[in-house]
């Protein structure tokens, strides 16, 4: 059991260094930068849309409570 832990252990450290050294050799291309770019404005405009529908729903939920509250 031991001797399977440390090899799982290992193995994350190993790719992390592998990909550590392509990172520094490559440094940072236009297209990479393009496509961060571009994930980071996907998951903003998903973040509004989100926000956007919840708002939606607590402007109904609002409106029906002042909807009663009136009628009360």
């Amino acid at each position: 059991m031991g001797g399977g832990v440390s090899e799982n252990a290992q193995c994350p450290h190993a790719e992390q260094s592998v990909k550590n050294t392509n990172c520094n050799s490559n440094m940072d291309t236009p297209m990479d930068l393009l496509l961060r770019i571009h994930q980071n404005v996907t998951r903003v405009l998903a973040l509004i849309r989100v926000l956007h529908i919840r708002q939606l729903q607590c402007a109904v939920v609002l409106k029906g409570t002042l909807a009663m509250v009136k009628w009360e």
